[in-house]
């Protein structure tokens, strides 16, 4: 059951870092042009979660 709970804090906080970042990329995506979200956007993601996997 441990590594079931594990799994599931790993699927929150994957999920939470999601739609912070999903929601970070709607606020750029308001304030500047859409080309700059699309060349930047792609690291954004892997940055998170590789940050929230490594705490």
């Amino acid at each position: 059951m441990k590594t079931l709970k594990q799994n599931l804090q790993t699927l929150i906080t994957l999920f939470t870092a999601g739609c912070i970042t999903i929601t970070l990329i709607i606020l750029i995506n308001f304030s500047q042009p859409r080309t700059d979200v699309a060349a930047g956007g792609c690291s954004v993601p892997d940055g998170i979660c590789s940050a929230s996997i490594d705490s």
